[in-house]
């Protein structure tokens, strides 16, 4: 251990246990915990309005009796591990792969800071011959999909816009015994009711000069997601074949993350789109958490698996981004999402440049193939003309 390390957490002990994890134990002396409670205790009085000080001015003993000292031993712990842990990884060589289980085991002002990391460690198997397979996969998958967008694809879509500007009759048909009925508005608009598909029209959806204008635009749109679609169909079936011939022990932890992740993902897309809440959209579906963790267990595990191959391949084949690739990346991300973990945010970035390398090594192979096959053609003409 470094000496400057020796300053940040001492007594450091790894253990190994099963299901591919390790236990990582240790304590951060009082000396370097005290200076994040002091930040801690900075960061509250900066957000925090107390009566008779102009905030951001109160005296930090007026801040701890405030707030209290749980609270603020909590938020200095909190960013005291979350700041030494990637360190104590690099030091000790462990190549943990997800977010820890972190327990606070000390925590007292004027006392170490005791803690324990438990994590999932990438699980040792061996690699098939993915090159191969990828070939014998594309060359199985025959020619590209079709990607082509018809002009009756762009109409229906100009005509979702034109019927989202159709002025809304809010009136409720009934039924002979007078009762209210819903119904949906637009299942009874007609040609008449649409507004014009002219220039002028157009030129209300945005930076469109022309009905043309809008119908290329749109025509490119739906030609990059078939282009995307058909990409990520291709991708999926190669990866497919290369898990189906590896043997890998996906880690519990690593299996609750990739469940994690996909909750998360339900509940922004339910909140965001439906105007429910997730709890709203879990009883209208009939169906608790648990019961929806349960069902996606199966695909959380591929997923786990797949990105375990990735990261092997990637590892082998010395796949991985430069860091100009990660800094414009990363930028663009922070960008989007400024309040995002700036840590996390780039293990993100350098994930998906390293995926997209992997892929790109494996769709190479088709080439490889077609190469290969015309050299047995000349091959096999070669022998004929003798």
């Amino acid at each position: 251990m470094s000496q400057e390390n020796q300053q940040k957490y001492t007594n450091i002990s790894v253990n190994e246990l099963e299901d591919s994890q390790v236990e990582i134990t240790g304590e951060m002396p009082i000396e370097t915990f005290k200076k994040y409670i002091d930040s801690a205790i900075q960061k509250f009085k900066e957000n925090t309005e107390i009566d008779g000080f102009r905030k951001g001015k109160a005296p930090d003993k007026v801040i701890e009796e405030h707030v209290g000292e749980e609270k603020i031993l909590n938020e200095a712990a909190q960013n005291a591990l979350s700041g030494i842990y990637p360190e104590i990884l690099k030091e000790n060589q462990i190549d943990a792969i997800g977010r820890p289980n972190v327990s606070v085991t000390k925590l007292a002002k004027d006392n170490p800071l005791g803690f324990t990391f438990k994590s999932a460690v990438a699980p040792n198997f061996e690699l098939p011959d993915y090159k191969n397979l990828a070939k014998d996969t594309l060359i199985a998958d025959g020619e590209e999909e079709e990607t082509e967008v018809t002009d009756k694809e762009v109409d229906d879509v100009i005509y979702e816009i034109r019927k989202s500007r159709a002025p809304q009759n809010t009136q409720k048909p009934t039924n002979e015994e007078g009762e209210d009925q819903e119904s949906e508005v637009e299942n009874n608009i007609s040609e008449e009711n649409l507004p014009d598909l002219d220039d002028e029209f157009v030129k209300t959806l945005g930076n469109f000069q022309s009905v043309d204008d809008l119908k290329q635009q749109i025509k490119q749109n739906l030609t990059h997601e078939k282009e995307l679609r058909a990409k990520d169909k291709k991708r999926l079936k190669i990866i497919e074949k290369i898990i189906q011939n590896t043997q890998i022990s996906v880690p519990e932890i690593m299996i609750e993350s990739e469940l994690d992740k996909m909750i998360n993902q339900v509940k922004n897309d339910v909140e965001e789109n439906s105007g429910y809440t997730f709890d709203e959209y879990l009883k209208h579906i009939q169906k608790t958490e648990e019961n929806i963790r349960e069902d996606w267990r199966g695909e959380a595990e591929k997923r786990a698996k797949i990105q375990l191959t990735l990261n092997k391949i990637a590892e082998r084949e010395n796949l991985s981004p430069s860091e100009e690739e990660i800094k414009a990346n990363l930028d663009a991300v922070l960008e989007k999402y400024p309040n995002a973990d700036k840590e996390a945010a780039r293990v993100y970035v350098e994930t998906v440049l390293a995926n997209e390398k992997v892929y790109n090594l494996l769709e190479s192979q088709s080439e490889v193939g077609k190469s290969e096959g015309k050299d047995q053609t000349s091959q096999q003409g070669e022998e004929e003309a003798k």
